[in-house]
């Protein structure tokens, strides 16, 4: 008979409840080789918008960039890696990392 004291049996053939994993666990940190770096400036380069579409601040589409230096870089890395990792390169020294000119803003 069903007390509201005792604990519910499982039946054997339900399914076994998965182990929590957490998906707020971070990755490893790897350091970005000079060769990575290279393959970002270059695809930067590539995709990124000039003329009239720099002027507008359109946005990088760092996804299109992942896909071409994908061979170049560590499997792990995303598209937002890529992001933040321009940015920080951008933003240091206040150069720009394809030409070395001074102003970050001006920089693609």
């Amino acid at each position: 008979s069903y007390s509201p004291h005792t604990p519910a049996m499982r039946s054997p053939l339900a399914p076994s409840k998965t182990p929590f994993t957490s998906t707020t666990a971070r990755r490893k940190m790897i350091f970005w080789t000079e060769a990575e770096e290279v393959a970002l400036r270059e695809a930067v380069a590539k995709f990124a918008p000039n003329g009239e579409a720099a002027k507008e601040k359109r946005s990088i589409s760092w996804v299109r960039i992942h896909e071409y230096c994908r061979e170049s870089i560590h499997p792990t890395r995303c598209p937002d890696d890529l992001r933040k990792k321009w940015n920080r390169m951008k933003n240091k020294l206040g150069a720009c990392p394809e030409d070395g000119s001074v102003g970050g803003d001006g920089c693609f």
